[in-house]
């Protein structure tokens, strides 16, 4: 298993330390170009993300292998057309952590 992450300019560094494959910073690179460039244009298999679809900008018909999967754990990314889940084979899991509370 191979990992690829995404992280700004300020975080990489700390990041280092996990020893991703790949580290990709969102803000010099474009990311789809970089996933593609590096799955010799398959894609990845998994995306988690972590951050929401509104920040998150993601390309998924794009970055996601077929027969990926996207887990979000924030929120479900909106789209005009659900019908390219099905065209790409994707897989979509959504987890709501809610609140965790402790005394």
């Amino acid at each position: 298993m191979e990992v690829l992450t995404t992280v700004s300019t300020a975080k990489k560094d700390f990041v280092k330390a996990f020893h991703p494959a790949k580290i990709i910073d969102y803000k010099q690179e474009d990311v789809t170009k970089a996933v593609l460039e590096y799955t010799d244009g398959q894609g990845v298999d998994l995306i988690i993300n972590t951050v929401g679809s509104k920040e998150a900008k993601l390309d998924l018909t794009k970055r996601l292998a077929y027969n990926g999967e996207l887990v979000c754990l924030v929120e479900v990314p909106k789209v005009d057309d659900p019908t390219w889940l099905f065209e790409n084979g994707l897989s979509l899991s959504a987890l709501n952590l809610g609140g965790a509370h402790g005394r």
